[in-house]
């Protein structure tokens, strides 16, 4: 396989470029040198991230916001989904539910779109850092890389880069015709396809 270095690999599938010293530093922390298996985790999670421009969860949607969390009306709704998360949280701190500062706290996040108190915990205690207290910390790029080789290599991915669908199913939790067009789309945009 030619191989790229991740700035031209990012850069050539529009990805967001900002990752290249992350995924460059986790992937020699993990001794990740194959050039196919490094493809295929950029393409999966390219795919997974909005090409790498997915950060946190937003609820700047009027229907999101309030179907996701019941404790706020339709006015409220109207009046938040403008602003910031900041703002949801200081609402939800006052007047919503548990389970809805839980849900909120640990909403989806970094290129793996970790999401809920439990793999924030998981990914605490395989990493050694405190996503519980700082959940924030997940959508910094090195982190978000490293839950995202974390999940890689809790998945077994590197086995599966021979089969293009089982190894998107697992990354993508599903595997469709669109996943499978887009995944063609960038191996033939980056000529390994």
């Amino acid at each position: 396989v030619f191989y790229m270095n991740i700035y031209n690999i990012l850069h050539s599938i529009k990805a967001n470029v900002d990752y290249t010293k992350a995924l460059e530093t986790v992937f020699r922390e993990y001794y990740f040198n194959d050039s196919v298996k490094r493809y295929n985790f950029i393409i999966q999670f390219a795919i997974k991230s909005d090409n790498f421009y997915f950060n946190e969860e937003l609820f700047n949607d009027l229907y999101k916001l309030h179907n996701t969390f019941k404790s706020i009306n339709m006015h409220k709704a109207m009046q938040l989904y403008k602003k910031n998360n900041e703002a949801i949280r200081v609402y939800l701190k006052a007047n919503g539910t548990k389970e809805e500062k839980e849900r909120f706290l640990y909403r989806e996040r970094g290129i793996n779109r970790i999401f809920g108190k439990e793999e924030y915990k998981k990914y605490s205690d395989l990493l050694k850092i405190d996503l519980i207290k700082y959940p924030n910390l997940a959508q910094q790029k090195n982190i978000s890389c490293r839950i995202a080789m974390e999940f890689w290599k809790e998945n077994d991915c590197d086995n599966k880069i021979n089969d293009i669908e089982e190894l998107t199913k697992t990354i993508q939790g599903e595997c469709n015709e669109t996943h499978i067009e887009k995944i063609k789309e960038l191996m033939k945009t980056l000529k390994i396809y």
